[in-house]
């Protein structure tokens, strides 16, 4: 596949007189998350923060761990936890019929830390749980009545932003917030426009839709906690084409770019984005019933099999199987993942390692970092 044909023109034009070097990514180690209670173990990394040292998890037996640190804490109060904020600073979360809830890092005690209201001009009222955040927190992510934001401003509706544009335009399903700007990632439908996912920007109101690729009906952004890069300038997800979903990230302006595909597999999905919008993770079938994970280097359009990456330095157990990749740290060296052991069982892991990319030519550098940086402005 072509440089061009998954990055935006502007950036395959500035490298187009350059090589660019390849990036590389070292195996170092591979293990638990974290301490767990005897007879547990952790099945899924819920969220982390930006740099991998925070993470939400959930235990075999349902219950969940805030990782940090400090030492794994346990959370009280009211409800279930959703996700973090970027600093790792603030869990959020709560439960139906009450007012969205957090637990602030600096209120721990005794390794454990209990909920409080989330409150914003007008509120708290009880909404809900909130579902994200920007990185500190201020404006929270709810879904009822309707996906909204809160924060200083008081409450913005989503249906708002749509009805805007026109009058039988509806809002959908949330679908993630970016960190450093006032950007969600939404599905709806606005009548005369053939697709269903949308760039928010709740400071705006501005709408940018996500452009179908090719003969794709439909497409959606991901699900997971960390599917917008911090900017905004990444979102990932999937485009259907018959009987086939293949991933994509969209840049600032709706562009769809193909993420290509694990050798074997037919289709794909594209779980997450780390913060810095440069490497991206998810899994795919590599055969009938054998999935593999995957993280995905945008710079230089290089995928890297994680199965086999771990496997052939020897330090994935035997009989395992690392399914697909769920979070990733803003430089690459936390890799949060799951796999099958040899029992059958789920289980999240870690992987620590190294990726870098080497620097090119001076003329390229500055080349790209230019277009780079005309990119991340647009919120």
């Amino acid at each position: 596949m072509r440089l061009s044909s998954v990055l935006p023109a502007a950036i395959a034009a500035a490298l187009s007189s350059v090589a660019l070097a390849q990036s590389t990514y070292t195996p170092l180690a591979f293990g638990p998350l974290g301490s767990a209670p005897a007879g547990t173990f952790y099945t899924a990394t819920l969220d982390i923060s930006g740099d991998g040292t925070f993470v939400l998890a959930t235990l075999n037996n349902g219950s969940q761990r805030y990782l940090t640190p400090a030492g794994t804490l346990t959370l009280s109060g009211t409800g279930f936890a959703n996700a973090l904020s970027n600093d790792g600073q603030t869990v959020l979360g709560g439960q139906s019929g009450s007012n969205p809830q957090r637990w602030q890092y600096a209120d721990r005690a005794a390794n454990n830390i209990a909920s409080e209201n989330i409150t914003w001009p007008g509120g708290p009222v009880a909404f809900g749980p909130a579902y994200g955040s920007n990185n500190d927190a201020s404006v929270s992510a709810l879904l009822s009545p309707g996906v909204s934001v809160v924060g200083p401003f008081g409450r913005i509706t989503a249906q708002s932003a749509f009805q805007a544009v026109n009058i039988n335009a509806s809002a959908g399903a949330y679908r993630g917030m970016a960190a450093n700007v006032p950007v969600m990632g939404i599905l709806g439908s606005i009548p005369g426009n053939p697709t269903n996912a949308y760039r928010w920007n709740y400071s705006t109101g501005a709408l940018t839709p996500l452009t179908m690729p090719g003969s794709s009906t439909s497409l959606s952004i991901s699900t997971g906690a960390s599917n917008l890069s911090g900017d905004a300038g990444v979102i990932v997800g999937g485009a259907t084409t018959g009987p086939l979903t293949l991933p994509y990230w969209w840049d600032a302006a709706g562009t769809p770019n193909a993420i290509p595909l694990l050798p074997g597999a037919v289709t794909m999905n594209a779980i997450t984005t780390n913060v810095t919008g440069t490497l991206i993770g998810g899994g795919g079938f590599v055969a009938p019933g054998v999935a593999h994970g995957y993280i995905y280097s945008i710079a230089d359009n290089r995928l890297y099999d994680m199965h086999n990456v771990f496997s052939a330095a020897g330090i994935l157990p035997a009989g395992w199987t690392l399914t697909n990749v769920q979070h990733i740290s803003d430089d690459g060296s936390r890799i949060f993942a799951q796999v099958i052991d040899n029992t059958g069982a789920g289980r999240a892991v870690l992987l620590s390692g190294t990726y870098s990319i080497p620097t090119p030519g001076a003329l390229g550098v500055l080349g790209l970092a230019g277009v780079l940086a005309s990119r991340r402005r647009r919120a």
